[in-house]
């Protein structure tokens, strides 16, 4: 496939605006090398003189992170792990502890009427010397010209390059304020959170129709609260996508955009193809990274999974997604101890507890465990009153609790705004809830309408432990084989072979 093939050809966005596709290009090859960083830095989460302007702290802490990352030279905790640190995990020895980290960056952030200051501080650890003090102050409330110049400053402090690039945006004070605001909602596990997201997105891209930090963080916020179920994201989040493609061909952000939309329409073919280019461009995005080795957690081979999602771990060691898709990874290999360990440890954060939980009572189905699922149960975290569905659905597992499918499958996985992917994923968890509860019959039709579907996850079909009584059904064998068809067609996109 050439990169252009993938796209809609007429697609409009903004409305009225023609887009016309890129020149062909061949192929390319990525490799995996973790580069040669040498000097671990953490930078704290900046303190905000007020609590409205928490966003802008965040998003200040946040950008000046992602353009240390891009220094060769430097390994820089990321910003789910900063976000996660709790208030006696911050002095230098224990950050040392923690993260190994050598050089501290120590922030707070003030506005004050249409403008703003920061105050930045650059500690060494091993001796805790105060090795800098910059203090900068601007006229606007325009961040990311902020981070342009604190992260120069840094940058010769540590005697790396920053490279300097932000796109238009850094001239629009209000479209980089909406930015903010946006990418902040971005990060929560809420969809009402995320349809905000998307929403200040909107009202950015109406300023600067062809920003590509725009379009990329707007597809991206559409594809997840299309997964959600979101009315009317489905038909905005693949335009978007394909416009932040045309936008920057040469950013690799542009094309992990593409491959998460195409991931949720279920076109796992093209998701392949955007994800290739998108690592070809940015080999250290750790998104992509972690969003291909997901997908080889479904396709095999298995090893390589772990390696690009250790690989992510390394780049951005907080990333909650990461730790779900290897808990995963040792589920499916009868590593359930492993599994186990993954989900229970610390790294994951405010607002994932409950994606955890959730994950964890999936595991627990397909163990059939009832003596572990009440173990479970005795955790005091489960009575917190947001967690009172899994606590349900472990409940049930342990055999204290009747529930009916319906229940058992994710709210609004079965409307009709929910994304393919999404459908596919309440199927999944249709033909787990059959098995458990001895309906093979039941399973078998569920299962048959996942293959119509193009399921490509071969790895669960093959080694779910619930899933054992299915495949000693005569009809298994012709169930199994476009599965397994669709697999291999995953990895031949991959490139498995070049990769290694």
């Amino acid at each position: 496939l050439q990169p252009t093939d993938q796209l809609s050809g007429a697609a409009t966005f903004p409305a009225g605006v023609n887009v016309r596709p890129s020149s062909p290009l061949a192929m390319p090859l990525f490799h995996l090398a973790p580069g040669s960083r040498q000097l671990a830095v953490t930078v704290l989460l900046f303190r905000a003189s007020e609590k409205p302007h928490e966003y802008l702290a965040h998003g200040l802490t946040e950008e000046i992170i992602d353009r240390l990352s891009e220094a060769e030279g430097l390994l820089v905790t990321s910003f789910g792990v900063v976000r996660a640190l709790r208030e006696d995990q911050q002095d230098p020895g224990a950050l040392h502890k923690k993260l190994q980290a050598q050089v501290i960056v120590d922030g707070s952030l003030r506005i004050s009427g249409s403008g703003m200051s920061a105050t930045v501080r650059l500690v060494e650890v091993a001796r805790g010397l105060q090795l800098a003090v910059r203090r900068f102050q601007r006229s606007d409330r325009n961040v990311l010209a902020l981070v342009l110049e604190i992260a120069q400053v840094l940058g010769g402090l540590l005697t790396v390059h920053v490279h300097q690039n932000q796109g238009n945006i850094v001239s629009d004070p209000v479209a980089v304020d909406l930015y903010m605001q946006a990418r902040h909602y971005y990060h929560s596990m809420n969809n009402a959170e995320v349809a905000r997201s998307v929403d200040l997105f909107e009202q950015a891209l109406a300023r600067l129709p062809d920003e590509p930090l725009l379009l990329t963080g707007y597809a991206l916020a559409l594809s997840r609260h299309w997964f959600f179920a979101g009315e009317g994201a489905a038909a905005r989040a693949i335009v978007a996508a394909e416009w932040a493609v045309r936008a920057a061909p040469e950013h690799g952000e542009s094309y992990l955009a593409l491959a998460t939309v195409h991931i949720n329409s279920n076109r796992i073919v093209e998701a392949a193809t955007s994800l290739r280019w998108a690592l070809a461009r940015a080999p250290r995005l750790a998104e992509s990274h972690e969003l291909l080795g997901h997908i080889l957690t479904e396709t095999g081979p298995m090893e390589l999974a772990m390696r690009h999602l250790n690989y992510a771990l390394m780049l951005d060691k907080a990333v909650p997604r990461v730790r779900l898709s290897v808990a995963r990874a040792y589920a499916l290999t009868g590593q359930t101890e492993a599994a186990f360990s993954q989900l229970h440890g610390e790294g994951f954060g405010v607002g994932f507890d409950y994606v955890r939980w959730v994950v964890l009572a999936r595991f627990l189905g397909w163990l059939g465990n009832r003596q572990r699922a009440r173990e479970c149960l005795a955790d005091p975290t489960l009575a917190a009153p947001e967690l009172a569905r899994p606590r349900r659905l472990i409940e049930f597992l342990a055999g204290q609790r009747r529930i009916e499918v319906d229940e058992y499958l994710p709210p609004g996985s079965q409307s009709q705004s929910v994304s393919p992917r999404g459908r596919l994923f309440g199927l999944q968890l249709r033909v787990e809830y059959h098995c458990f509860t001895s309906q093979l019959a039941e399973a078998l039709q569920a299962l048959r309408q996942l293959t119509r579907l193009a399921l490509m996850d071969i790895q669960w079909l093959d080694h779910c432990p619930i899933l054992t009584p299915l495949r000693h059904a005569p009809d298994f064998p012709v169930l199994r084989a476009p599965v397994a068809e669709l697999a291999r067609q995953v990895q031949e996109a991959l490139g498995i072979n070049a990769m290694g």
